[in-house]
């Protein structure tokens, strides 16, 4: 019997605000980290993948409120998809 492995990748996250791209990242494989001083919107970032991903957030950051659309390009079990929230 063959063993079904899930696969699921961030490629990239886009965050749009007004029409213009206010946030735009690519990920590769393996770990990414995201690092900044305090309140500088990692907390913010990671909000949006999970958003995009399709977790339901109930607070969100007066700036994140602010945005329109998150994009994301995800590889899952080797097909490319783009999520749009």
């Amino acid at each position: 019997m063959k063993l079904f492995k899930p696969f699921l990748a961030l490629s990239r996250l886009v965050v749009t605000a007004h029409g213009r791209t206010v946030y735009d990242q690519p990920f590769h494989s393996g770990v990414n980290i995201i690092r900044g001083t305090n309140s500088h919107g990692k907390s913010t970032i990671a909000n949006f993948i999970f958003y995009v991903l399709g977790g339901d957030l109930s607070r969100w950051t007066p700036e994140a409120e602010a945005c329109d659309f998150v994009f994301a390009e995800v590889k899952i079990n080797g097909a490319v998809l783009t999520l749009k929230r």
